[in-house]
């Protein structure tokens, strides 16, 4: 709860979202709120399972920890 409640006021989180599942309870810990998140998902499945709030997001270009990282890379120079 506290670390949830520091990502809902912080002023920009960037959060990587690996599995539909993970993504799915993401959402659900921050339905009803809108922070700033920026979210990279592995896959399309991982990023359509995710129905939470986002003020960008990305999808890796393959499911590797190596495309991951790219995404991730991207979110920080836009």
């Amino acid at each position: 709860p506290v670390v949830l409640d520091d990502l809902l006021h912080a002023e920009l989180t960037i959060v990587a979202v690996f599995s539909p599942r993970s993504a799915a309870l993401f959402s659900a810990a921050v339905a009803g709120h809108n922070p700033t998140l920026h979210i990279a998902a592995l896959s399309e499945a991982v990023s359509a399972a995710y129905t939470g709030p986002a003020m960008k997001r990305v999808i890796a270009a393959e499911p590797t920890g190596k495309a991951m990282l790219s995404a991730l890379g991207g979110l920080f120079r836009t």
